[in-house]
């Protein structure tokens, strides 16, 4: 099994959070996780638009504890809702998303990054729209996320 990573990086001249997660990870390790992406988050002028690419290759469900995936699978779709981004996931359980805050920034892009070829495929399948993707090399979803020039209604200008 590989150890846990967890990384949260914030690269203002690309508008580009960037976050990784890999690994087995403890209830500690998530609850670190969610507080960097807050601390991210909230360093990111609420008038500035931005992208997010969530790269959890190595991430293994199997390999998680129960109690401690549940609460990791909802950290980036919380954060996102919070920053006005409702991420396909939603849908898929007919679950409204929380609301967005208006004192923070909002994310106008998602690139969601994962090992599994036949699962980002099927969620590109069900998922995907002009602001959200599913891919299974990060270089390939930072680039996407970087071309994209259009955002939802609500945010203009990424």
């Amino acid at each position: 099994m590989e150890p846990a990573t967890v990384s949260v990086r914030w690269h203002p001249e690309a508008r580009l959070l960037k976050t990784r997660v890999s690994g087995v990870l403890s209830a500690d390790d998530v609850q670190a996780w969610k507080a960097r992406l807050d601390e991210a988050g909230a360093r990111i002028p609420p008038a500035q638009p931005f992208r997010m690419l969530i790269d959890i290759r190595g991430y293994q469900v199997a390999d998680q504890a129960r109690d401690v995936h549940q609460v990791m699978r909802e950290v980036t779709p919380l954060f996102l809702a919070a920053h006005g981004f409702t991420v396909g996931f939603f849908s898929l359980y007919d679950e409204a998303p929380p609301l967005a805050r208006n004192d923070v920034a909002r994310c106008g892009a998602v690139a969601h990054v994962h090992h599994d070829v036949a699962k980002m495929d099927r969620y590109n399948e069900l998922l995907a729209t002009p602001h959200e993707r599913f891919f299974t090399d990060a270089e390939e979803a930072e680039a996407w996320l970087l071309a994209v020039t259009h955002a939802p209604e609500a945010i203009a200008n990424i």
